[in-house]
């Protein structure tokens, strides 16, 4: 009846046999005291564990393992002699347990094999795959486990993360979300986190206690979130099926329901100003009552159309809502001034004091008064001599010049604008595009090229050559030479070299018989009356001729010559040449005078917003806002789904005019940003008396989509079939 074992921890040591684990060193007869855990981990650190006596450190090694060490504890009492940590092993129990439990889970398995049949796959089997995905017969299209053998099965059925990011993989080869798809909503981590701080500012409800315990369980949202977090593929009506309760597992602003707790729409549906500078309460208010002879719209469809896809509600064209009262301000028929753009246009010179001072600047004529246009001065700005002196041109007034402090610099102006003529005059397109090119800094597009010239006729160069610059070459010739060409004021508009053949006008041909022949477009009434190569026309008679002839010919649109500019007039609204001008020079000096409604033929920056696009560059809004497939916002709403339910009030159920907001103000800047808009917010309360679980219903997904951000559709890679070529009868 003597024990196996002495318990007397002097003569012999404790095996623990009746533990899963033991030590690795059990085997050579030097198993450490302390033994693995219950998980089979080594925790062996030293051979004693020292104690303090009286200030001493002393070692507490058991006689079994040879008492006390002749080295003793370290100054710090750890002990001298540490224990090579071991693998541990299974004890005869533990195999035991583990062999036992393999072969009733084996038997259970064979068993509801063989037995069950009929009824084993529904055990299985998730259910019916959503309509979207109905068509997918094989389950290895979506689940990589599937693929592989029955061992990679249990880890797939038990939620493995492997198993979900393999699932999730699989559902990007057809669904494109972005850069990062698997990141929360898709979207950054910097900038989902600025919409959270914003989110949890305005949210003043409390969450429920599930959702409270949910949030103790994943305090924090992870980096990535996998598809079958959300969604519930297999036994849903629908693939994107998502509860309310899953969206505010994550959300820190976790409320009730839209009625309890739901915050405030704030600056909704309005986030920037609008694109079109219309004020509604200025227009219903003021400028309708004022066209009695005019029918204004009297309702909101009037104006605006449903887009295709109903979230948007789209303005209709600039004919069917604006011409009526606006057509006059693009045509510019109500200007006093040139209704034109003056694209090149000679600046006034003191002619009498560069000529008593012997300037030599060839041809220049008496009746150039104005200033440097901004686009003479942009397209000038291709020449280094121009830029050189351009600070000084540009503030000094050349048309007096008691002094020779700016003969040097109007010198270089005369001959600059010379060059610009005669490349025009001989290179054409190419020379225009290099010219524009080297201004703007930029390459052009070949669209750009097309629009940037308006089409102008190479005969309206070659004509205001003859009036303004009579012997252009020849001066030219002499200034690049080293010679002096005298300055010689032109004194009158000249007749063409030769006058065309007299045609009737049903016979008339040719570009220059269009242009400059009677009753031509840029005709005169001189030339049209001259014949051969006769004196030049008195300055008297010229001016009898009506200033604005040319100019009404062109009410249509397009180039005209004027005395002393090369005009083009905008053929109306949408006119490609305006268009083109703007966007291109945007960042460039030009932009602010051709951005100026008040000065500048057409009139666009009257009604079309213009945005700071960034490093100096501007960006004009030439459309309103329209909806885009690709880009999914936080917020989903369909104007269509709502017509039916608005009563006689209609639109101004849910949108009500703010009389009080200084919408104007805002587009004075730049920023969209920041704007007055012409609607007060949309009211929660306003949506409650619909959306209620009882009615309209109030789930998250109602109103708000998961995947935010740019998606752009997902095509299939297929490949192209060759066609085979027919064997040859040779």
């Amino acid at each position: 009846m003597e024990p196996l074992q002495t318990f007397d921890f002097r003569s012999s040591r404790y095996e623990r046999p009746n533990q899963e684990w033991i030590c690795g060193w059990a085997r050579e007869g030097r198993a450490c005291p302390l033994g693995p855990d219950t998980r089979g981990h080594c925790r062996a650190t030293s051979e004693c564990r020292p104690v303090d006596r009286a200030g001493r450190w002393e070692c507490t090694r058991s006689e079994v393992a040879g008492g006390r060490c002749a080295d003793g504890p370290l100054p710090d009492g750890c002990c001298a002699h540490s224990i090579i940590r071991c693998r541990p092993l299974r004890s005869v129990k533990g195999r035991r347990r583990a062999v036992a439990r393999w072969v009733a889970v084996v038997t259970f398995g064979l068993l509801v094999f063989v037995l069950g049949r009929g009824f084993w796959a529904p055990l299985i089997d998730p259910g019916p795959l959503s309509p979207a995905h109905a068509g997918i017969a094989d389950c290895r299209t979506c689940h990589a486990a599937a693929q592989g053998d029955p061992m990679g099965w249990l880890p797939a059925a038990f939620g493995s993360a492997l198993a979900h990011r393999s699932g999730s993989r699989s559902c990007l080869e057809c669904h494109a979300f972005g850069k990062t798809p698997l990141a929360p909503h898709g979207l950054p981590a910097t900038q989902l986190a600025s919409m959270r701080e914003a989110a949890t500012a305005r949210t003043s409800g409390s969450a429920p206690l599930a959702l409270k315990a949910a949030r103790m369980i994943t305090p924090e949202t992870p980096a990535q979130l996998e598809c079958a977090t959300c969604h519930r593929e297999h036994g849903s009506s629908i693939a994107a099926s998502v509860s309310a309760g899953r969206c505010q597992v994550c959300h820190a602003a976790a409320f009730e329901s839209l009625a309890q707790g739901h915050p405030a729409f704030a600056r909704y549906p309005a986030k920037r100003r609008t694109r079109i500078n219309f004020d509604h309460a200025a227009h219903i208010g003021k400028h309708f009552p004022e066209k009695v002879d005019l029918k204004p719209p009297g309702k909101c469809t009037d104006c605006h159309d449903p887009e295709p896809g109903g979230r948007l509600m789209a303005v209709k064209t600039f004919e069917a809502t604006c011409a009526a009262c606006h057509a006059v301000d693009v045509e510019g028929t109500k200007r006093t001034d040139a209704r034109g753009l003056a694209f090149l246009q000679l600046p006034g010179l003191d002619l009498e004091a560069l000529g008593k001072r012997g300037v030599a600047i060839g041809d220049w004529p008496e009746y150039a008064e104005a200033r440097i246009s901004p686009l003479t001065d942009l397209l000038l700005s291709s020449e280094d001599t121009y830029r050189s002196a351009r600070s000084r041109l540009l503030k000094a007034d050349l048309t007096d010049l008691p002094d020779s402090q700016h003969d040097a610099d109007a010198q270089v102006l005369a001959w600059s604008i010379k060059m610009v003529v005669e490349d025009l005059q001989t290179g054409g397109a190419l020379a225009w595009q290099r010219r524009l090119e080297s201004a703007l800094g930029a390459p052009l597009t070949p669209e750009q090229r097309r629009a940037l010239t308006g089409q102008l006729p190479a005969a309206a160069v070659d004509e205001i050559q003859r009036e303004w610059f009579p012997r252009l070459a020849e001066d030219l010739r002499k200034h690049r030479g080293g010679g002096a060409a005298p300055l010689n004021v032109v004194r009158a508009v000249r007749a063409p070299a030769k006058a065309p053949e007299a045609k009737p006008q049903k016979e008339a041909s040719g570009e220059f018989d269009k242009l400059f022949g009677a009753g031509g477009l840029l005709g005169s009434e001189e030339k049209e009356k001259a014949s051969g190569e006769g004196p030049a026309v008195p300055a008297a008679q010229a001016q009898k001729r009506p200033a604005s002839s040319a100019e009404e010919r062109m009410a249509s649109g397009g180039w005209y010559r004027d005395e002393d500019a090369l005009r083009y007039r905008p053929g109306g609204h949408r006119d490609d040449f305006m268009r083109a001008w703007l966007d291109a020079a945007a960042g460039s000096p030009a932009f602010d005078a051709l951005s100026d409604p008040k000065k500048t033929a057409g009139a666009c920056a009257k009604c079309h917003s213009i945005d700071a696009a960034g490093a100096g560059q501007a960006l004009v809004n030439w459309s309103p806002a329209r909806g885009d497939p690709t880009q999914h916002s936080p917020t989903v709403f369909s104007h269509v789904k709502h017509f039916s339910m608005l009563g006689e009030k209609g639109c101004s159920t849910c949108h009500t005019l703010d009389r009080k907001a200084d919408y104007t103000a805002a587009f004075a800047g730049r920023d969209p940003s920041r704007f007055a808009s012409n609607f007060a917010n949309i009211r929660r309360e306003t949506c409650v008396e619909c959306h209620t679980p009882a009615m309209a219903g109030d789930a998250c997904t109602l109103c708000h989509r998961y995947h935010v951000g740019e998606f752009l559709p997902t095509l299939p890679a297929a490949a192209l079939e060759r066609m085979s070529r027919p064997a040859s009868k040779h």
